[in-house]
């Protein structure tokens, strides 16, 4: 019985913490990856060089092109709220560019 009830309170713990999001924990942040594309017939978010300074993981994203860069938890929050999706077709230095966002959206 009290194998049982250790049991069930560990598991407990583990479905509250899980639901709880507890970002203190696992942090908020994610991955960017991004990739050069020639496919000129989306609409795309430009995005000029005096925006691009608040993101320089993304603008490391999107001069290493299919890697995958982690910037920091507040800097991501800021990429997530600017795009206000998971992906994004960006136009950047005459550039096209998709780029997609991995992990707590």
């Amino acid at each position: 019985m009290k194998k049982h009830l250790t049991i069930s309170s560990i598991v407990l713990i583990l479905l509250v913490v899980a639901l709880s999001g507890c970002n203190e924990l696992f942090g908020e942040g994610g991955t960017i990856y991004a990739e050069k594309i020639n496919d000129k017939s989306k609409e795309f978010v430009n995005i000029s060089e005096q925006q691009m300074e608040q993101f320089p993981h993304l603008k490391q994203a999107l001069n290493q092109t299919d890697s995958y860069i982690e910037p920091p938890d507040d800097e991501w929050n800021e990429i997530r709220e600017f795009f206000g999706d998971t992906y994004a077709y960006i136009h950047y230095q005459n550039e096209y560019y998709y780029v997609r966002l991995f992990g707590i959206v």
